[in-house]
């Protein structure tokens, strides 16, 4: 199964505690940790659609990662770029998508915006 990564548009890194704030706080968001883990200095589980994803901030800050490119994945991603206000970008870890998430609004979108990618 493959991972979805979630990263800023341009290289810049995430702010540590803005973006560990605004992932605590979403609905659906629990088990948050913080602290230094293997490449990772926040973790939590994201729960949608009666499905869970792990989502990891890396420890250079430049990346999000969710365990999965489920619904559930992909409705935290749009959560927290509506959140956040940043350009994010969406791949997964078999390449076969790269996502510019800013004129994504809904699920429905993201998953014909990956289609088109894999056609």
């Amino acid at each position: 199964m493959a991972n979805l990564l979630l990263f800023i548009n341009g290289g810049l890194a995430f702010d540590k505690q803005d973006a560990i704030t605004v992932i605590s706080n979403l609905k659906g968001t629990i088990n948050t940790k913080e602290g230094q883990m293997i490449g990772a200095v926040f973790e939590c589980v994201y729960k949608a659609f009666g499905r869970k994803t792990i989502i990891r901030l890396s420890d250079n800050l430049e990346t999000i990662s969710c365990s999965s490119t489920g619904d559930e994945a992909l409705t935290f991603a749009l959560e927290l770029t509506k959140t956040l206000g940043l350009p994010l970008r969406a791949i997964d870890s078999d390449y076969s998508f790269d996502i510019e998430l800013a004129e994504i609004n809904t699920l429905a979108e993201f998953k014909k915006a990956i289609e088109l990618e894999n056609n």
